[in-house]
């Protein structure tokens, strides 16, 4: 029983770095649309560029498969915040719009 415990704070942990990620995400559409880059120190941008084009739809792909699994193995909910599932599942759809579909 410890180990379940054991793994779904995991999960938790993967989805809040998740949404971190997809914070970041709306800052770097932010920023490329926006004269914003002027502004904000270099360091700040690539930071901002590194966690949410390239991280955040790998983060999300990987926290989605492994819940939806998880769900799939145990026939039951999971312990995660649904705002939280939600949040992570609408970012997703719109990277894969914005990356494949634009």
């Amino acid at each position: 029983m410890e180990q379940v415990q054991t793994r779904f704070k995991r999960l938790v942990f993967i989805h809040k770095v998740a949404f971190i990620c997809n914070i970041f995400f709306a800052l770097c559409m932010v920023i490329r649309y926006s004269h914003a880059d002027t502004v904000i120190p270099q360091p700040i941008v690539e930071l901002t560029t590194i966690l949410g084009w390239l991280f955040s739809p790998a983060i999300n792909l990987i926290s989605l498969c492994v819940s939806f699994v998880v769900v799939l193995k145990r026939g039951k909910g999971l312990s995660i915040p649904l705002w939280l599932i939600v949040v992570n599942v609408v970012f997703f759809v719109l990277q894969i719009f914005y990356f494949f579909l634009s």
